[in-house]
C-alpha cells in the first residue's frame, strides 16, 4: 500500500481526486493529503494543505493531477521544496490499467470522469449532448465525449488536419485547436464572442470577413445560444467558399421537432425548457429540413452509424451524438 499526496485541486484535479478516493483499496494506495496553493480548507471539500507543509508528511509519491502543468509544478517542487524527482508522478504511473481510450491525447486511461449540468429538461426528454454525462471526461487531457467525437470526424472522415485551406473556428476546443496549429499549410483563425478566448472577437451573426473566404467554418455547440438563428446561418453561408464546409453540432432531441418558445425569457425558464440557462432553443429531428430552408445541403456523421459498439464503449461516446456537415 503506497501513501500518496495529491497535488492540484482545480476543476479537473478535484474530479480526479474524488475518483481516486473511491479507488484507494482497489488499486492499493492511500491518499494521506491534498495539496493546492490556491485553496484554503473552507473553499474545498477536502482537507487542503499548502506545499510548504509537505515536509511534515511521510509519503511515497506526490501525484500531480494536471498534465498541462505537470512539468512546471514538478520543477517547483524540486527547486523550492527539495522534493526528489523520483517521488513525483502522474496518473498513468499510479494506475496502469488501460480501460478507456482518449483520441485527443492518444492515451489509454483507467477511468473517465463525470460531467454536465442537471436540468428538468433532461428528465422530460432525451437530449443528446447535454445533461449529466457519466464517464465522459479524460483524466489526462480533460477532453470530453463530444470533443473526442469532433476530433474523430475531423481526423478520420474529413482528414482536415492534413489539408490546405482557411479555417474559422468559433468557440475553439483547446485540444482540437492544438492539432490545427500544428498544420503549417492551413490558415487557422479562432473566434469567440468574448474577448481573450480566441484570436478574434467575432459575432457569428456579423462575421467580419469577406464573402466566400473560408474553406471550413467550425462551430461546435454554439448555435443553440444564438437568438437570431437565420442571420447566423446567412453569415455562415456568405463566408464559406462554394466548395467549402460548415461543420457543427448542437444539443438535439431526436424525439421532437425543434422547440422554440418566445415566452421563455428568464434564465430559470430556459433551464427548464431547453436544458441550459443560456440556450434559446432545443434542436430536434427536423434539423436537416431546417438547414435546407437556410440554403444548405446537410449530411451528418452519427457515432452509432460509424463506430462499432466496442469502440464506442472504449471511447465513452454517446451513440446518437452527431456532427453535421453543411455544403452550399
Amino acid at each position: 500500500m503506497k501513501d500518496i499526496v495529491v497535488y492540484g485541486l482545480g476543476g479537473l484535479g478535484r474530479k480526479i481526486a474524488k475518483e481516486l478516493k473511491v479507488r484507494e483499496e482497489a488499486y492499493h494506495f492511500h491518499i494521506i493529503a491534498f495539496i493546492d496553493k490556491q485553496y484554503l480548507n473552507n473553499q474545498c471539500e477536502f482537507n487542503v494543505l499548502q506545499p510548504k507543509e509537505l515536509h511534515n508528511l511521510k509519503y511515497d509519491y506526490i501525484l500531480i493531477t494536471s498534465e498541462k502543468w505537470f512539468e512546471d509544478i514538478s520543477k517547483e517542487l524540486q527547486s523550492e521544496y527539495s522534493i526528489s524527482k523520483e517521488k513525483i508522478i502522474h496518473l498513468k504511473q499510479l494506475i496502469s490499467e488501460e480501460r478507456y481510450y482518449c483520441n485527443l491525447c492518444d492515451l489509454k486511461v483507467p477511468f473517465m470522469l463525470d460531467s454536465g449540468i442537471e436540468s428538468p429538461a433532461f428528465s422530460k426528454r432525451k437530449i443528446i449532448g447535454g445533461g449529466i454525462r457519466e464517464k465522459c471526461i479524460c483524466p489526462i487531457c480533460g477532453g470530453n465525449d463530444r470533443e473526442r467525437w469532433l476530433e474523430y470526424v475531423l481526423n478520420n472522415k474529413i482528414d482536415i488536419f492534413n489539408k490546405k485551406g482557411t479555417v474559422l473556428h468559433f468557440a475553439p476546443e483547446k485540444r482540437i485547436e492544438k492539432n490545427f496549429r500544428s498544420n503549417k499549410n492551413m490558415v487557422y483563425i479562432t473566434a469567440d464572442i468574448e474577448a481573450g478566448r480566441a484570436d478574434r472577437v467575432e459575432d457569428i451573426t456579423h462575421i467580419n470577413f469577406p464573402d466566400k473566404y473560408f474553406d471550413y467554418i467550425i462551430c461546435n455547440h454554439v448555435l443553440e445560444h444564438i437568438k437570431d438563428e437565420k442571420q447566423a446561418f446567412m453569415e455562415l453561408k456568405r463566408c464559406i467558399k462554394e466548395d467549402g464546409k460548415v461543420i457543427f453540432s448542437v444539443p438535439i432531441c431526436w424525439e421532437i421537432d425543434t422547440y422554440e418558445n418566445d415566452s421563455v425569457e428568464t434564465d430559470e425558464d430556459r433551464l427548464i425548457e431547453y436544458g441550459q440557462k443560456d440556450h434559446v432553443r432545443l434542436y430536434g429531428r427536423d434539423l436537416k429540413e431546417r438547414l435546407a430552408q437556410f440554403g444548405f445541403s446537410a449530411d451528418y456523421y452519427q457515432v452509432k452509424n460509424v463506430l462499432p459498439e466496442e469502440e464506442i464503449a472504449t471511447m465513452r461516446l454517446i451513440p446518437e451524438d452527431t456532427i453535421w456537415i453543411l455544403s452550399l
